[in-house]
Formats: structure tokens, sequence, C-alpha cells
């Protein structure tokens, strides 16, 4: 019997691919008022940085995930001051990204259905908590979730089996009952299987690739379309 329904947060509740975008040319197009490099030539250097973050720190960090962090680099990298700079940068590119967010169609009314069957709801997600909590708030979640697990709190990232390991402990419940909804196979579904949890690939209104499937317990295209009884039977 099921008794947690776990969501990963970006790209499962909203978009994050779309609006990340947002936040990104709000940054960058402060780094060619403030500090006169081309937005592509900033772009390219952040993604240097950041790439060069994960290398360093190990793929059980969740500090590369931390703006702040990864601007500081790329502009100590470009030989930029950091100070007004990287602060301001990461405050301008979350608040651009959340205030942009809306959640995805059907998923309140899925919450709500949830909740109402007497489940609980958990967010795993690999992020920083900080700024996963504010952006729950703001997509109107939040009063429907019970445990967030993130990587920074638990110190590992998704796909390992230890983190998935802390959702079940936090939830106090067997991996029999839990069920784990993400769009990412690697991350969410692969990862949730691990541990015996069954995994449901959300696949952003998309049809499922059949490679996906054939690892997935199942697939959810809308949240509109989702049944409770087929979903966590």
């Amino acid at each position: 019997m099921i008794k947690t329904v776990f969501f990963d947060l970006d790209n499962t509740l909203y978009d994050f691919d779309l609006f990340h975008e947002v936040g990104m040319n709000a940054v960058l197009g402060y780094i060619k008022e403030h500090l006169g490099m081309k937005k592509k030539d900033a772009r390219a250097l952040i993604d240097t940085c950041t790439k060069g973050l994960y290398e360093r720190l190990g793929e059980n960090s969740s500090a590369p995930h931390n703006r702040l962090i990864r601007f500081q680099t790329m502009l100590e990298a470009g030989s930029f001051p950091i100070f007004p700079h990287a602060k301001a940068m990461a405050e301008i590119y979350w608040k651009s990204m959340i205030e942009a967010s809306v959640p995805y169609d059907g998923i309140i009314e899925f919450l709500t259905e949830i909740k109402a069957a007497g489940l609980k709801v958990g967010i795993a997600t690999n992020m920083t908590s900080y700024v996963q909590f504010i952006k729950l708030d703001h997509l109107g979640v939040s009063p429907y979730v019970d445990y967030v697990i993130t990587s920074e709190l638990c110190g590992y990232e998704k796909p390992d089996p230890h983190f998935f390991a802390y959702c079940l402990e936090t939830a106090d419940c067997l991996s029999s009952e839990c069920v784990m909804i993400g769009d990412s196979v690697e991350y969410d579904i692969k990862g949730a299987q691990a541990v015996g949890i069954r995994g449901i690939l959300y696949t952003r209104g998309k049809e499922a690739k059949k490679s996906d499937k054939a690892i997935s317990d199942m697939t959810l295209k809308n949240y509109a379309d989702a049944d409770l009884d087929t979903l966590f039977k």
C-alpha cells in the first residue's frame, strides 16, 4: 500500500528549462551592461566554470548548484571583481527565473487528490534547500508538501541510493510504500528503483520513448490525466 509520493521538482512540477533561460538572459544582460562582455562569451565562460566545479567537487556535492558560486568562479576566471557582481548576478538570476515560473497544468489538482487520499507528499531534488523552498512557495505547492529532501540536506545527489534511502528514512516507510515521480530516467527512475521504490516517469506532455518505457515502472504524460488508482495501486 502506497503511503508517500515523492516528486522531483525541476522539470517535474514546472518547466525548469524554460524559466532557467529567463534567468540566464537577465544575468547575461547584466554582464554585458556592467562588465562589457558579450552575452555569447559570458554564457560560454559560465558553462565552462560550472563544468569545472562539478569536476573538482565531485558527483555528490550540491555546491555547484549554487548560482553565487557559479558566478563567482566565472568572474574570477574572467579577471572581473567579484564584488558587487557575484551577489548581484545570483539575485538577478533567481528573481527573474522564479518570478516567471508557473506550475505545470494539473499539478495542483493532482496534489489535492493525493492529499485527499490520505497520502504524504515529499519533494526529492538535487539542489540547495533555500532556493527550492522559495520555488515551492511561489509555485503554490508548498501547502501540499510534507517532506523536502534536497541533495544539500542529505549529502548525496540523485541517483545515489543513499539519497533515496534518506527519503525512506524521512518518510518512515518501506520502499514498497513509496513511489517516485520525476522527469529523468537516470536520476529519478533508476535511482529510486535501486532501493526498491517504484519509479513513475513524467514525460512532460510527450510520448515516452520505448527505451524509457521499458525501464520505468509506469509513465505519466499529463497530470490532468493522472489516475490515482492506476498509479498507486
